[in-house]
């Protein structure tokens, strides 16, 4: 049985081609979106689900602009939450289920620098006061 999609698919066209031979080409929903011909009507209902575009008739097209122009990335989480945080089409909920679920280098080593300090203020809090000793 294949994976279950991560938590970033629902905001990408997964292809059927597998470019690197393991991971589906993905293509941000809102950049297919916006390269919608200007005399195409908005669809209401694709507004509040973007992924009803694919059954318009301009969505092939607009597809394959989307990947002629590089618009797509690899289907791994890491490189789909880049393009969300960087994406001018993103949606405020897309980009904070990217920082959600694929932190950022700089966010990596600020964890771990705030783990290493909660963990050093954690030891220095067993370690028995020296003068308490004495007292007793």
């Amino acid at each position: 049985m294949p994976p279950r999609d991560g938590p970033l698919w629902p905001y990408f066209h997964k292809s059927k081609d597998k470019p690197n031979g393991s991971h589906h080409r993905a293509t941000h929903w809102c950049c297919i979106d916006a390269k919608r011909p200007q005399n195409e009507p908005i669809d209401v209902d694709a507004s509040a689900d973007v992924t009803l575009i694919k059954n318009t008739e301009w969505f092939e097209e607009a597809l394959a602009d989307a990947l002629e122009a590089k618009d797509d990335v690899n289907g791994k989480k890491k490189a789909m939450a880049s393009h969300l945080r960087t994406c001018p089409h993103a949606t405020a909920p897309e980009k904070a289920k990217a920082a959600e679920v694929a932190l950022t280098q700089t966010e990596q080593k600020a964890a771990a620098q705030t783990k290493a300090e909660l963990l050093a203020a954690e030891h220095s809090d067993e370690e028995p006061d020296a003068g308490a000793l004495d007292s007793e």
